[in-house]
């Protein structure tokens, strides 16, 4: 709001100076080159200093019971008319994990998908799945606080990187088939 209010002053008080001293056409020129200034500056700076934090891990659920199940999917379309057509096909494999998360009223099945999932065996945590994340971030300058921003760091947001799930050991099973 100071800003604002500091950017009207500056545009009055340019504005008799300009128009006192030049040209019509030359002052309301240089008045707009500064008006276009002064609006561009604060977007200019909420792009200026922006950088990711470092990680950090959050418990998104506590779990009990844990399965990985796979599921393929094969389609066939096509279309043909008057003789002419095309035919399309393919498959897709996704892989999901399934297991019931300890909530607030009880348990409750939760299904995710299978993309970006870390496992981490160990026997030292209990297991459930945690949210790997980093902070969109920026330390506050001198424009920031015309704006009444009164904190040191401003955040833009969070970005999650990735999911953990954490098992107890040897719970994951690999099966090989070996064929001769």
């Amino acid at each position: 709001m100071v800003y604002i209010l500091l950017s009207i002053v500056i545009l009055l008080v340019l504005g008799f100076i300009l128009f006192a001293t030049m040209w019509e056409d030359e002052a309301s020129t240089l008045l707009c080159l500064v008006f276009m200034v002064l609006a561009l500056a604060p977007l200019v700076n909420c792009a200026v200093g922006v950088h990711d934090s470092e990680p950090y891990e959050e418990i998104v659920y506590e779990i009990t019971g844990l399965e990985l199940h796979s599921s393929n999917e094969q389609y066939i379309e096509g279309a043909f008319i008057l003789g002419t057509g095309v035919v399309q096909g393919g498959s897709s494999t996704d892989l999901q994990y399934i297991f019931f998360a300890n909530e607030q009223y009880g348990k409750r099945m939760v299904t995710l998908k299978g993309t970006n999932v870390f496992l981490r065996e160990t026997d030292t945590e209990t297991p459930k799945l945690i949210s790997v994340k980093r902070k969109r971030i920026k330390e506050a300058n001198w424009l920031d606080k015309l704006w009444d921003n009164s904190q040191d760091i401003i955040e833009f947001g969070t970005i999650e990187e990735g999911k953990v799930l954490v098992v107890p050991t040897n719970t994951i099973k690999i099966d090989y088939n070996v064929e001769i």
